[in-house]
This record gives structure tokens, sequence and C-alpha cells, in this order.
């Protein structure tokens, strides 16, 4: 219990300013390109991010602060979510 209180902690000490912030991208000149190009060239050069599957990209992000922040292999992961339940 307490490795797991260390691990939490360790994280969201890594992941505050990423969590607790509010980011705005201004990306007025990306928006210019995307009009500039040809509907072949917006089929190779997706800009768009609206048709992201963002319930995947969570699933990846996790995944990532698992094994790059928390250095926790994947193969542990199965024996993380039997516990859950």
């Amino acid at each position: 219990l307490v490795r797991l209180h260390t691990n939490v902690n360790n994280s969201l000490g890594r992941l505050e300013k990423f969590i607790f912030t509010e980011w705005k991208f201004h990306n007025t000149r990306l928006l210019e390109l995307h009009e500039s190009l040809s509907s072949e060239d917006k089929k190779l050069f997706t800009l768009d991010v609206r048709p992201l599957s963002w319930e995947d990209y969570f699933i990846d992000l996790t995944k990532g602060v698992r094994v790059y922040l928390s250095k926790e292999p994947l193969k542990n992961l199965g024996k993380a979510r039997s516990k859950d339940n």
C-alpha cells in the first residue's frame, strides 16, 4: 500500500502541470495551411483532430504514463486490472 501511494504521488508530481493547467492553442496558421491544401493533400496530411478516437488516445496515454513515468512494464497491467475488480 505504501508503494502504491508513493507511485501515485510521484506520478501526480510529474503530471500536475499538465493535469491542472488549461491549455489553449491559437492555430490560425495551421488552419490557413489546411485551407490551402488540395483535397488530395488533405487526405495525405491530416490536420483535423475531430475524427480522432479520444478513447483510444487516452488508453495509449495511460499506457505511456505507466511505462515511461512510472517505469512499470505492461506485462503487469493484467495483474493491476485484476486488483481493481
